[in-house]
């Protein structure tokens, strides 16, 4: 990952292209890096990764989830919420995907799961929004966050 400043290019960060990670830059200046990491006998990962434009790393954190809730993959979809929430989501172990909202500062704060059929379009930080296939038919479907 580069970025430009001052007509300068500097490397902020490095990723495997053989593991795709998933980059974001919202306006606050900041580039989000969810990459993926080896499974284990026992659990699967990703890393979630918060880098400056100049280079810094706020924080990089390493986010496992038992073997038997998900498929051997880490993350397959990220978005970011306008709150600067960060939503990550792992595939669908047949049932359901596993989603796990992650505070501004990488702390996770939340988990939910939705039908295995449902994409995830957008997030909100009270709502997910989805479309679910209905025979021909792509079907928007709301989910509300409940804060509990």
């Amino acid at each position: 990952v580069r970025a430009k400043a001052d007509g300068a290019r500097d490397t902020i960060g490095t990723y495997d292209r053989r593991a795709p990670g998933l980059f974001f830059v919202p306006v606050e200046g900041f580039v989000f890096v969810v990459d993926n990491v080896p499974a284990a006998a026992d659990s699967t990962g990703f890393r979630l990764s918060k880098l400056s434009l100049v280079g810094d790393t706020v924080f990089s954190n390493v986010w496992r989830t038992r073997a038997d809730l998900v498929p051997e993959t880490g993350a397959d979809a990220a978005f970011l919420s306008p709150n600067g929430q960060i939503f990550v989501g792992q595939p669908a172990n047949g049932r359901s995907a596993l989603w796990t909202i992650f505070a501004r500062m990488g702390d996770p704060i939340a988990q939910f799961r939705v039908p295995a059929d449902v994409r995830i379009m957008a997030v909100t930080p009270d709502h997910v929004f989805g479309l679910q296939r209905d025979g021909d038919t792509d079907v928007l479907i709301r989910y509300q966050l409940v804060r509990q």
